[in-house]
Formats: C-alpha cells, structure tokens, sequence
C-alpha cells in the first residue's frame, strides 16, 4: 500500500536524502525532521536520485510535492505471509494431497485420539500430603475418601513429615544405627495420637479434639484411613523420604494400596491427573 499524504509533516527544503540513511525506519527515534514528501512510520526511505531495486515499484511522485511517496514494504509483506498461510490451510490445498475422504476421516480420527490420550483424566486427584499433623492428615483423608466415593481415582504421596504417620509404633528397633533410632523417637510413628498443628496445648487440645468429634460423630483418623483402603485409595510413599528418616518397608502400617515409589513415578501420575493439592 503506496502512503498517499496530502499534506505531509516537512522540514524546510534541505540537502537531498543521503545514500547511507537506514532502509527502514523504526516506529519511534526519528532524530531528523523528515523532508518534504517524506512519510513517517516503517517504510521504506528510497535514494531520490539512484532509488533502490526493491523499492523502485513501488515508487510514485506525490501528488503535491513531487518528492518520491514511500511504500509500506512491511505491509505488503505481512499480507503475502497472510495469504499464503491461508492458503496452505485451505481445504483445497489438503485435499490436492490427498482425495479419499475415508482416509482424511481415520486420520482426523486417530489425531483426535492421541490428543485424548494425552488430556488429564478428570476423575482422577492427586494429593501430597507433606505435614504430618492430625487435623492435615484428617483434611487429606476426608478429600481421599469423598473423592473415591465418588468415583474418582486418587492417590495419596505421603513425603517427608507426613512419612512417619504410616509407620507401625514399636518399629524403632535394634537393627536400626544410632541416628534412626534418634529420629525414630524425635518423629514417633503411629496415626494414633498424633499432635495438631494449632491448639494442642500439650496434648490438652488434642484430647479435646477427639472428644468433641466422637460426641458428634466424626470419624477419627484411623476409621478414615481403613475406609479409604476400603474405597480403593492409592498410597504412594516417597523412597527418599523412608531413606531419610530411616524407615523401612516393613515398618509400614497395613494398608491394601500402598507402594513405595520415587517423585518423577508421582510427577508422571500427577501429570495425567486434573487436579493436585498439597496438604
């Protein structure tokens, strides 16, 4: 598209444009006041007297002053981009390459399928439960079992703090080196009688806790963890966790699904799943 300015922003009459001036001249950073018949914006500047191969085409004399009019060659060239682009997605253009209208259909089929494949299922929930406090653990569990409840598949990555809530008391035994055994009695195992993360008083809040849910008729942590190993609930225990505090395998509570597993395992479940939460 030729620039058609009627009454063009000028400078006095001055030298003629010199051979060196930049071939496209940037949105904003002009230093020079521009010469007659001389548009602003992204165009291209053409030598008035030896013009430039590119640009010659595209030149006419403006109707006022007589001086070159300057063509917006970006222009022009987006709009090609543009065309050819459409064309090339052109119905047309698939079907030159390929006629039959069964195979155009198993393809769409088959692209279709893989992107399925590859979508998060929805009826699946993912929770790390990082902290090993009762009323955490409760919070987990209830979302563990309401969602399997309902259908879903869910899997429980216990790591770090919360690892020592799936082990069995009385398991922090002589076979075990001096700094397990420490770790063992710093982190005592067992979902029974679990410490609350607000409110616990040394105990006092935490018997207070259990009293009020019996009297209403909640669930304590150990009834919500054999009900989720009811529903089919998915525990998955982080390795480097268990290495860490020195737990082994077979100090583990009972559990029908629990595995032990690495975080890229966890990552590639979690990645199929559409929700995740951290607890």
């Amino acid at each position: 598209m030729v620039s058609d300015i009627s009454r063009p922003r000028c400078a006095p009459w001055g030298a003629r444009p010199a051979a060196w001036w930049p071939l496209r001249a940037h949105l904003t950073g002009i230093t020079r006041r521009p010469f007659p018949g001389e548009a602003y914006g992204r165009t291209l500047y053409v030598d008035a007297l030896r013009g430039v191969n590119r640009g010659k085409s595209l030149i006419k004399r403006h109707p006022t002053w007589g001086m070159p009019a300057f063509a917006d060659v970006n222009q022009s060239e987006r709009s090609m981009d543009r065309s050819l682009s459409a064309l090339s997605r052109s119905p047309m253009a698939s079907t030159q390459t390929n006629t039959d209208p069964v195979q155009l259909l198993t393809d769409r089929v088959d692209e279709l399928e893989r992107r399925a494949a590859k979508a998060p299922n929805s009826d699946a929930l993912c929770l790390v439960v990082y902290s090993g406090e009762q009323d955490r653990l409760l919070a987990a569990f209830t979302m563990a079992t309401g969602a399997a409840a309902s259908g879903m598949q869910v899997n429980l990555f216990f790591t770090f703090w919360a690892t020592p809530a799936l082990r069995r008391p009385g398991t922090n035994g002589a076979n075990k080196s001096p700094m397990e055994r420490m770790l063992g009695w710093m982190l005592p195992g067992g979902l029974r009688g679990r410490r609350l993360s607000k409110l616990d008083f040394g105990g006092v809040g935490r018997a207070m806790m259990k009293r009020r849910m019996a009297s209403m008729g909640i669930a304590g942590l150990p009834e919500l963890v054999e009900i989720a190993g009811q529903l089919g609930v998915q525990i998955t225990v982080c390795e480097m966790s268990m290495s860490l505090l020195g737990i082994a395998k077979e100090d583990l509570i009972d559990f029908p699904n629990i595995e032990i597993a690495g975080v890229a395992s966890f990552l590639d479940e979690a990645s199929r799943s559409a929700t995740t939460l951290f607890i």
